[in-house]
């Protein structure tokens, strides 16, 4: 990230995928949440705006 920042992108241009979390892709099964966001159903793709106030725990 900080080589995109230099560059003068701002977290809210920055876009990443975390579909290798999901499992059942409907939500159901848990595997894929971070927090309170399931990242088969808000996702899979956020900016790194939205990853950065994710728990660290992912």
């Amino acid at each position: 990230m900080p080589v995109l920042t230099n560059l003068g992108f701002k977290d809210e241009d920055v876009y990443t995928t975390l579909e290798n979390r999901m499992k059942c892709g409907l939500g159901k099964c848990g595997r894929c949440n971070i927090g309170n966001v399931y990242v088969c159903k808000d996702g899979p793709v956020f900016t790194y705006a939205q990853i950065k106030k994710l728990p660290q725990e992912f």
